[in-house]
């Protein structure tokens, strides 16, 4: 096992560094896979990587969708500008000590588009629908490594993006979180290994938490990201759950042009959690997401 584990761990060193080297490479090609589909996430600025027991996780760190429930699933829905709206599932459950098995879809929904063409120098709309069908299908599976301190995770992926020629794409995700302590754990994700020109993206952060009484907790967490064709961003967020009820978010976005600042919500009866977050994107628009959990031990 531990000849395994520093094999993995440098493994995922290496291909850091080779993502790292075509940063500056300016990629097109399935923009969606660079989406955040969580509620929860995105209202603490996308800086989740080294966060676990949340099945939403396995689309920022694969490793992040572990938890000791037997099953865990989450339905999420953005409405997004320009006629762009996202659907997400994930699933998980767990198989004793062999470790979760999971599955998550995102699904990207376009109201009618229609064709624009040049007529004597001006920009004419046509009768003419245009096609558009992204998507995306991850098998996940992740499993503790050494106790509760080290979890690893994996994802194989299959990609679609069809606009006016259909490409399809497999690739793989991988990461970790190791408990420093009690309080602190550090996280390392790479999404989109394999995918041809596709952004290889490289996610490493940490979070601590803070406990007032039983009843109340605060994560504040922080993240860089390296995205291939895009260069660096961070995020930072915080989270305060109240009486294990209540959950109020916040985050920020490191070098994002648009849509840097964060805020989210939610609230947990029993087995169940909702979450909702909201982004400004200026003149662009607005994105509110919503999403729902059930949580079954």
């Amino acid at each position: 096992m531990k000849r395994l584990l520093k094999l993995f761990l440098v493994s995922m060193v290496i291909i850091s560094f080779s993502g790292n080297l075509f940063s500056g490479v300016e990629i097109k090609q399935m923009e969606f896979l660079k989406f955040s589909p969580s509620a929860r996430a995105t209202g603490m600025g996308d800086s989740t990587v080294s966060l676990i027991g949340d099945v939403d996780n396995m689309f920022y760190n694969p490793a992040g969708a572990f938890s000791f429930n037997s099953y865990d699933f989450s339905l999420s829905y953005a409405i997004w500008f320009q006629s762009l709206n996202f659907f997400n599932f994930a699933g998980k459950m767990r198989l004793g000590n062999i470790g979760d098995i999971g599955v998550g879809f995102v699904l990207l929904m376009y109201d009618d588009l229609f064709k624009v063409i040049e007529e004597n120098g001006v920009l004419v709309k046509t009768d003419e629908k245009i096609e558009l069908s992204d998507y995306f299908l991850a098998v996940n599976y992740s499993r503790n490594l050494l106790g509760e301190k080290l979890i690893g995770g994996i994802n194989l992926k299959l990609a679609s993006e069809e606009i006016e020629r259909s490409t399809r794409l497999v690739g793989i995700d991988t990461g970790i979180v190791y408990g420093i302590s009690e309080r602190i754990s550090a996280g390392l994700s790479i999404l989109n290994i394999g995918m041809k020109r596709v952004a290889l993206i490289i996610k490493g952060g940490v979070n601590y938490r803070l406990y007032f009484g039983k009843r109340t907790r605060f994560i504040l967490s922080g993240e860089i990201d390296s995205i291939g064709g895009k260069g660096i961003e961070g995020g930072i967020g915080v989270e305060a759950e109240l009486l294990e009820m209540f959950f109020i978010r916040t985050g920020y976005r490191i070098g994002s042009d648009e849509g840097a600042f964060r805020v989210g919500a939610g609230i947990k009866y029993k087995l169940f959690q909702i979450d909702y977050s909201f982004t400004s994107y200026g003149d662009l628009g607005k994105v509110n997401r919503v999403g729902l959990k059930a949580m079954l031990e």
